[in-house]
């Protein structure tokens, strides 16, 4: 009885069977052909291909499973069978068919690598291939004009074609309760995180805005004091006498103690300088900026401040520059005075230095050195000294003789460097 099954419904090994005998048939009429051409080489105890036998059988559309399953010589056994051809579909040529079925036979299926076959590290792998079934069965699949089942992925839903070609989209996975309620935790904590973030930030900027209202308060009371510090001082009142008499002039009274010798003053200027006298501060105005601040005179063990002015209450603090006078290192008559035997005894040996002594007058910002020229006694109106020079000169002042005071002592000295 004869299989009438469709080729459709053939197994994989009875249509690799058919594709053998197809393989050898058309392997016999090449041979065959190169025969009649003389293309053939005679071979000791070859086959005569006229004796064999290649005629085709009558079938149509159908084969016997028997004829594929015989443990006879497929050459004995051969068949021909036309695979039915859809209406929309070009009938496959035997040429072109048997030429297909030979490549996929004949291909050499060579391996990734052949053992002593050289090969560097560099090279790329080659890709293994495909067993000789799969490959028959996707040949068989173009030939009926069959769409393999692709798998595709849209999104997160996988999607699987149909042999028509038509996409399928596939069931999405439903999650356990575990992972549902896993999810919810983890949306949970980020919400969480999300709303702890804005916390932050806004704790972040109340702080931000609180230490800045706090160094704009502090930076208001900073410029406050320092505006404060910066008010010049009431002027306090200062006796210069400088039409009347030299600086220093007092009488001793013992103890380091001194008062104002309203005699040496002209009596046209006594009840001036007494009301002048009695409304002096204690504070004194500041030095100039370049004035004298410091005097050293090595030779009689001098030491001592300089603050500016020259009255009576200057001189309880050191030594004191005449208002007006000039700066150290300055074009014109730089004039300092001190007592002798009051308050420190600053100028007491003044009488003892001779030329050539230094006298070193110090600034903020450097030393000047001054080198003693002359000596001179004269009497307390002789105010002639206090005049400015053309040089750069510098003059001492004491009361003299020692504890008397009818006299001025008088050193001039000039600036050498």
């Amino acid at each position: 009885m004869r299989d009438k099954r469709p080729v459709d419904e053939l197994s994989i090994d009875e249509l690799e069977r058919i594709l053998a005998i197809r393989k050898r048939e058309a392997r016999l009429a090449r041979l065959h052909e190169y025969g009649q051409q003389g293309r053939v080489l005679p071979v000791e105890h070859a086959p005569d291909p006229e004796s064999i036998d290649v005629t085709e059988p009558d079938v149509d559309d159908e084969i016997t499973i028997q004829e594929l399953v015989t443990d006879s010589d497929p050459v004995q056994a051969m068949a021909v069978v036309e695979i039915p051809v859809a209406d929309n579909q070009q009938p496959a040529d035997d040429a072109a068919l048997d030429e297909d079925v030979e490549d996929i036979e004949d291909k050499p299926i060579k391996p990734e690598y052949f053992e002593g076959e050289p090969r560097f590290e560099d090279e790329a792998p080659r890709p293994k291939p495909r067993p000789a079934r799969q490959r028959i069965e996707a040949r068989r699949n173009t030939l009926l004009g069959k769409k393999p089942a692709v798998a595709a992925v849209k999104g997160n839903t996988p999607t699987t074609r149909t042999a028509n070609g038509n996409p399928t989209p596939a069931a999405p996975k439903e999650l356990s309760p575990r992972a549902r309620l896993w999810n919810r935790f983890l949306t949970v904590v980020e919400v969480g995180a999300v709303i702890g973030l804005l916390a932050l930030a806004y704790l972040l900027l109340q702080s931000i805005q609180t230490i800045e209202r706090r160094t704009a308060a502090e930076q208001a009371a900073s410029e406050a004091t320092r505006v404060a510090a910066q008010i010049p001082p009431t002027a306090t009142p200062i006796i210069n006498i400088p039409v009347a008499v030299l600086p220093t002039g007092h009488k001793y009274q013992g103890n380091d103690q001194g008062s104002f010798n309203f005699d040496e003053i002209p009596a046209q200027y006594r009840d001036q300088y007494a009301n002048l006298l009695s409304q002096l501060a204690e504070t004194r105005p500041s030095q100039p900026p370049e004035g004298p601040i410091r005097i050293r005179i090595p030779k009689i063990d001098v030491d001592k401040i300089v603050v500016y002015g020259d009255d009576p209450e200057a001189l309880k603090q050191g030594v004191g520059q005449h208002i007006g006078s000039a700066n150290p290192g300055q074009i014109g008559n730089m004039v300092l005075s001190a007592h002798n035997d009051i308050y420190g005894e600053i100028f007491r040996s003044l009488d003892k230095l001779e030329a050539g002594d230094e006298v070193l007058v110090s600034t903020v910002s450097k030393e000047y050195k001054y080198v003693v020229g002359s000596r001179s006694v004269v009497k307390p109106d002789e105010i002639w000294v206090l005049d400015p020079t053309n040089d750069r000169r510098l003059t001492l002042i004491s009361c003299y003789p020692y504890r008397v005071n009818n006299r001025r002592i008088v050193v001039f000295a000039t600036l050498v460097s």
